[in-house]
């Protein structure tokens, strides 16, 4: 037995993907039939468009048709039908306002840097490149840029003096602002003790989003396998923030993180959504990617 959705999908959104999804969560079939509109401002998907919307949501799973633009439909009582209700939330979810905010965030697509800075150990790298991984998934591509990374292969010339951290913060800053002219995003994950220097990088790289992992220094030292912290208590180990260089924690970053008590996917969360309220680059998330 077929269970039949009439609509535009205009676009495919949440609203739509849980009342079918409550269907074939039976184990019954689905057929959608997509109404024939013609493209204009209240419908701004194609046929095919749609068509590919559906297709990403539920592969196979469903059996899509296309049927004339029709604005009645009239159903037999009495006769098997039945009505699926949804939470009063997700019926509200209106595709008009979602095509409005669409509109509203394409005016603001521009390239965006996320910028993590911390204490050694303090989560920074982990946190960098699972958010790339969640822009990803979500149709941002974006360039990570690790502190050791970096160093290591760019510029190992480069020590760990006040004029030497200064100069790396000045060259990363130099690469995220190359690759924003060249319509590309950034995530950065360096120490960056000084406020000088990240504030420096907010002036240059303007769509700029700074989060501090926050960590005791205790906790940062538990986590350090490399004993790195134990090296500089000893001396062994010259101009090392938080030991014998200074880290000044910023006044107000957009995020902070506070890794010692917070799950990753909080962490994650709360930095995307810091994104979408500045409109930094991104478009209107439907199903959890962008449309």
């Amino acid at each position: 037995m077929d269970t039949l959705f009439i609509g535009r999908w205009q676009p495919l959104h949440q609203g739509h993907i849980r009342l079918i999804k409550t269907v074939l969560e039976k184990g019954e079939s689905v057929v959608i039939a997509i109404r024939d509109t013609n493209k204009d401002e209240k419908n701004p998907y194609s046929v095919r468009e749609r068509k590919r919307m559906i297709k990403r949501v539920f592969g196979k799973k469903v059996k899509i048709i296309v049927i004339p633009d029709v604005n009645k439909v009239c159903i037999g009582r009495d006769v098997g039908y039945e009505v699926i209700r949804l939470p009063y939330d997700i019926e509200q979810i209106s595709g008009t306002k979602i095509r409005k905010r669409m509109r509203e965030s394409s005016k603001v697509t521009e390239p965006f840097t996320v910028w993590f800075t911390g204490l050694s150990k303090s989560g920074k790298t982990t946190l960098a490149y699972a958010l790339r991984r969640e822009l990803i998934k979500k149709g941002i591509e974006a360039v990570c840029f690790d502190g050791n990374v970096v160093r290591n292969t760019l510029w190992p010339e480069l020590g760990f003096t006040k004029k030497d951290r200064e100069e790396n913060v000045k060259r990363v800053t130099a690469l995220c602002k190359a690759l924003k002219k060249e319509g590309k995003s950034t995530v950065v994950s360096l120490i960056s003790p000084y406020r000088k220097g990240r504030d420096k990088a907010r002036q240059e790289l303007k769509r700029f989003i700074e989060v501090y992992t926050k960590c005791p220094i205790k906790v940062c030292i538990e986590r350090d396998e490399d004993e790195l912290y134990e090296k500089a208590k000893k001396g062994e180990i010259k101009n090392f923030t938080g030991i014998s260089d200074p880290y000044e924690e910023p006044f107000n970053p957009e995020v902070i993180c506070r890794t010692d008590n917070e799950s990753i996917e909080k962490c994650i969360a709360k930095i995307i959504d810091k994104i979408f309220s500045q409109g930094a680059g991104i478009g209107e998330e439907v199903n959890g990617r962008l449309v």
